[in-house]
């Protein structure tokens, strides 16, 4: 069953707890008597009242189990002084609700207003100037990946349309090369839609292998695309062939295929039977209006093209920033995992001593340089953003107060990280609950509320200026760091750093290990000693601190690979479209460089003429690529990491790369013009 009201609401009811379906099968073996069985979860007992359907995970993809909300403190006690639920101070909650029939976003928006405004006049201190947004389930799943997932299907799109014009441009040249079998049929007695029904279902048939054949490597591929891309989405969201995807891949392959064949057929209806059967009826250029149809489609491909190929060089330019940018502190060398403290084996200064206990075993390993405890974990969870006051400053306007991430570390932590001292002095275990409250504040916060001025000695306090929260010295400052997020601006993201040893709450705590060698190989032994130290602590999300960095720029390293991907696709379908019409041009005009060559034309002439009017197409290709790679491209800019959607150097290189693959396209077959026998050429003129 789910839960009941009253153990969604009153703490009081006993500890229950819902498992998720693969928690059921993995840990308990599918048992169907896990109904009623007490499982201990923080040294409290739960009772298991139910398994969540298969492919259940709400809005966590990682979630295994479920517990009333207002149980939440009989997770973690030492919480219970801030009073999450009960405390109108606290705004971290999401509420989720679905909507009654007929009832729109609009009108649960008004409704939600209207009840913050009540709140506001209950609540001014706590409420004021706060109000609810209602959002859409799907846009808070998908949102952030929605910009990403759709410059990723304009990417395919424009592959698909490269294909398309390569496709068009040799049906083109192929019905050319049938004129004169059209002609006979048409003289035999078919009619003109009769032969355009015969080569739109050739073209069909063409485009339906291709769609059967792409389907088949779908069917493997993407479970290749999912694993390289960074995105969780939840159950009903995951990618899969189901039978939209098939409906949708028959009905792109017939359009195409229709679309594909359409303008081929109708020029080929409309051949001149009497030019046609003629043994030398075509014209020493051929069709004029085909060649502007295939310089046409090139000139798309290689626009095209471009857009990808910029696409792409804007994103592994991002990524390449990424790996070389500055965090602030020494991230080789440095080993981080998660351990949990057992809520009833440590009490009062005990539990406040164990991290420090813990950081005397472990400097004690071989191998291990230095070793720090923080209570937040870098690039994981960034910390409590709690309220705070500055001494001195204006007080703040009923319901408004400023907020800042307060990490609780131990003494030795700034040095293991290896983060400077703009000045000021470091923690010391003498700084424990004891002893006046101290703090130590990154730069930024020192510049954003003493600019100018000294910063040591001043005070801070959580909460309002009422608050019952002790004052806190600063006797340091450090330089700015990134810890939550590589795209931060690291000047802009103020931190404060308090003692452990003063900290409120202990609940689970983080290792930062220095090695004096490879830190993977050292995650064993330090998890080991943990496990030596207390077998009751698990140790959890154990990794090095590179591989944490990796992680931030995976995102960006998987769209790079993605549009690189896409982008090398469609420059090699321009080349191979390029090298096609440029070949199928020099035989069409063979009598006519034969006849060029017998009046005294050279070999240099006809190989300039040939390179000459395929660059031509290429820098009409290349400025109309250029033009639209400034128009789209900024669409991509929230996937960009300090370059500009404009990125002067990107656009020449690339448009430069594109000019000198497409000048090879043509000049293969331009050597291939320049060996034309004059006397063969001529022979039936």
């Amino acid at each position: 069953r789910a839960f009941l009201p009253e153990e969604n609401t009153a703490p009081g009811s006993g500890p229950v707890v819902i498992l998720s379906h693969s928690c059921w099968q993995n840990r308990f073996g599918a048992d169907s008597a896990i109904l009623g069985r007490s499982l201990k979860l923080n040294d409290a007992d739960y009772t298991v009242i139910g398994v969540a359907p298969e492919g259940f995970k709400g809005f966590s993809a990682e979630a295994e189990m479920w517990v009333p909300i207002s149980m939440y403190h009989t997770l973690w006690p030492q919480t219970a002084q801030f009073n999450f639920l009960a405390n109108r101070d606290v705004h971290f909650h999401r509420v989720l609700g679905r909507l009654k029939p007929g009832v729109d976003r609009s009108r649960a928006q008004s409704d939600m207003e209207t009840i913050a405004a009540r709140l506001e006049q209950a609540y001014p201190k706590e409420n004021a100037n706060r109000s609810a947004l209602v959002v859409p389930a799907q846009e808070r799943l998908v949102g952030d990946v929605r910009p990403a997932l759709f410059v990723l299907l304009g990417a395919v799109a424009f592959v698909l349309l490269i294909a398309c014009a390569n496709v068009a441009s040799l049906m083109l040249a192929r019905s050319a090369a049938r004129g004169r079998e059209i002609a006979i049929r048409r003289a035999l007695g078919a009619g003109r839609w009769r032969l355009v029904r015969q080569l739109l279902t050739e073209s069909t048939v063409v485009a339906l292998m291709g769609g059967a054949a792409g389907l088949l490597v779908a069917v493997w591929g993407v479970d290749l695309l999912v694993s390289i891309l960074p995105i969780t989405l939840p159950k009903f969201a995951a990618a899969g062939i189901d039978r939209g995807v098939l409906i949708f891949t028959l009905t792109i392959s017939i359009l195409t295929g229709l679309i594909l064949g359409l303008v081929p057929a109708l020029q080929a209806s409309k051949l001149d039977l009497r030019e046609s059967l003629k043994e030398g009826g075509r014209s020493l250029g051929g069709s004029v209006k085909g060649r502007r149809t295939r310089s046409l489609l090139i000139v798309t491909e290689i626009a095209l093209a471009l857009v990808l190929m910029i696409g792409a060089g804007l994103m592994l330019k991002s990524f390449r920033q990424m790996q070389t940018v500055r965090t602030g502190f020494e991230p080789d060398r440095l080993l981080t995992m998660r351990f949990d403290v057992p809520n009833k084996k440590y009490e009062g200064d005990e539990r406040l001593n164990v991290g420090q206990r813990l950081i005397e075993r472990l400097e004690t390993v071989a191998g291990v340089e230095s070793v720090a405890i923080t209570f937040t974990d870098p690039f994981l969870w960034d910390g409590l953003n709690r309220g705070f006051t500055v001494e001195g400053a204006p007080a703040d306007p009923p319901g408004v107060q400023d907020t800042v991430y307060f990490h609780d570390i131990s003494p030795n932590y700034f040095q293991t990280m290896r983060i400077p001292f703009a000045e000021g002095r470091d923690l010391a275990t003498t700084d424990n609950n004891k002893a006046p409250r101290v703090a130590i504040v990154s730069r930024a916060f020192a510049r954003r509320y003493w600019p100018g001025g000294e910063a040591i000695g001043k005070r801070i306090k959580y909460g309002p200026l009422d608050s019952k929260h002790s004052w806190m010295t600063i006797v340091g400052v450090v330089e700015n760091v990134k810890f939550v997020n590589l795209r931060h601006d690291l000047d802009a993201f103020p931190i404060v750093y308090v003692p452990l040893l003063q900290s409120e709450v202990v609940i689970n705590l983080n290792v930062m290990a220095r090695t004096r060698g490879n830190p993977a190989e050292m995650a064993s032994t330090i998890r080991d000693e943990i496990q030596r130290f207390d077998t009751e602590m698990p140790v959890y999300n154990i990794s090095t601190m590179q591989e944490r960095l990796s992680e931030q720029a995976g995102e960006t390293r998987s769209y790079t690979m993605l549009m690189g991907l896409f982008a090398a696709l469609a420059l090699l379908l321009s080349v191979v479209g390029i090298y096609g019409v440029m070949s199928y041009m020099v035989t069409e005009r063979t009598r006519e460089i034969g006849i060029r060559m017998a009046l005294g034309a050279s070999r240099r002439d006809v190989l300039r003429l040939v390179i000459t009017q395929g660059m031509a197409l290429a820098f009409a290709g290349i400025a109309i690529g250029l033009g639209g790679a400034l128009a789209l491209t900024r669409f991509m800019e929230s996937l960009l990491y300090e370059v500009s959607a404009t990125d002067t150097a990107t656009f020449a290189v690339l448009s430069l790369l594109l000019a000198a693959v497409a000048a090879l396209a043509s000049y293969l077959p331009a050597r291939r013009a320049t060996r034309v026998d004059p006397m063969v050429a001529l022979r039936y003129e």
